[in-house]
C-alpha cells in the first residue's frame, strides 16, 4: 500500500455528509423579483444599473456582465453576440461562452458603447464620481477650496480600477437596496429584501423555462448540461401548482 492511501479509500468510503452533520447547508438562490429590482433602480448609479439590467436581459453571469467591452460584441445581425475574455468554464479544451443580445439587452448597452473599442463599458470609475457628485449635492457644510478641486476618490482611498469585479458589484446593489430601504422606511412602504446579482440570473432562467423549455435556457445560461439548468429555474413547482388548481 502506498503511503496515504489508506486515508484516501477510507475518505472514499465515507458516506455523504448531507443531513449527517451540523455543518450549514446553503439555501438554494431564489430568483429575484422584477418588482425588487425595479424599485432598487432609482438607488444605483446609472452605470450599476445598466449592468443590472443587461445581466437581467441576458442572464449572463455577474464576472461576464462586469468585463464586457465594445470589441467583444459582434453587432452585425439583428441580434448581438457577445464572447466574454473570461468566463466560468474556459479551462476546459475547446470551451466556448457566447452571450446573445437581443433587443431589449442592446438598447441597455447602446448607450455604454460610445467609447474606445476596448474600454470597458462599465466603469467603476465613472460610477464612483457619479456617487461622489451625489454626496456633494446632499452635503450639508460647504465644500473648502482644496476640496472643490479635488478629483473624486471615494473615502479618501486609492482610485478605483477600470471596472467592476462580482463582489464590487454585489455590494453596490446592497448599497442600493439599503438607499431604497431609507426612503421606503420614512414613506412607510414595505422594505426591498437584500438580493445579489445571480438572482437576476435565476429570474432569467424561470423566464426562458417557462417560456420557451430548459433547453433554451440551458443555451441561454450556457450551461452544458440540462440539469444544471434546472437548479435555476425552479418555476416547475409553480406551473404544477397552478395546474392542480385549475384541473383538480
Amino acid at each position: 500500500m502506498l503511503p496515504g492511501e489508506h486515508v484516501s479509500g477510507g475518505l472514499t468510503a465515507e458516506k455523504p455528509l448531507k443531513g449527517r452533520s451540523d455543518a450549514p447547508e446553503l439555501a438554494p438562490v431564489e430568483e429575484v423579483p422584477e418588482s425588487v429590482v425595479q424599485a432598487t433602480l432609482p438607488f444605483v448609479s446609472p452605470v450599476v444599473a445598466g449592468m443590472i439590467m443587461l445581466q437581467r436581459w441576458t442572464g449572463m453571469r455577474p464576472g461576464e456582465v462586469v468585463i464586457v467591452r465594445p470589441c467583444d460584441i459582434d453587432r452585425s445581425g439583428e441580434v448581438w453576440l457577445y464572447q466574454p475574455t473570461h468566463f466560468k468554464t474556459d479551462w476546459r479544451v475547446g470551451a466556448e461562452r457566447v452571450v446573445a443580445i437581443g433587443p431589449e439587452g442592446q438598447r441597455v448597452l447602446h448607450p455604454f458603447l460610445q467609447r474606445p473599442a476596448e474600454t470597458f463599458c462599465f466603469s467603476l470609475q465613472e460610477s464612483e464620481a457619479w456617487r461622489a457628485g451625489v454626496r456633494r449635492k446632499h452635503r450639508r457644510s460647504p465644500l473648502t477650496p482644496s476640496q472643490t478641486g479635488r478629483r473624486p476618490c471615494p473615502n479618501g482611498k486609492r482610485r478605483p480600477r477600470l471596472h467592476y469585479d462580482s463582489c464590487s458589484y454585489r455590494r453596490a446593489i446592497q448599497r442600493g437596496v439599503q438607499g431604497a430601504n431609507r426612503s421606503r422606511r420614512q414613506a412607510g412602504l414595505p422594505l426591498l429584501p437584500n438580493w445579489s446579482p445571480n438572482q437576476l440570473r435565476h429570474l432569467r432562467a424561470g423566464e426562458l423555462e417557462e417560456s420557451l423549455g430548459i433547453e433554451a435556457s440551458a443555451a441561454v445560461l450556457g450551461h452544458s448540461k440540462v440539469e444544471t439548468t434546472a437548479i435555476y429555474a425552479r418555476r416547475k413547482r409553480q406551473l404544477a401548482c397552478a395546474a392542480a388548481r385549475e384541473m383538480g
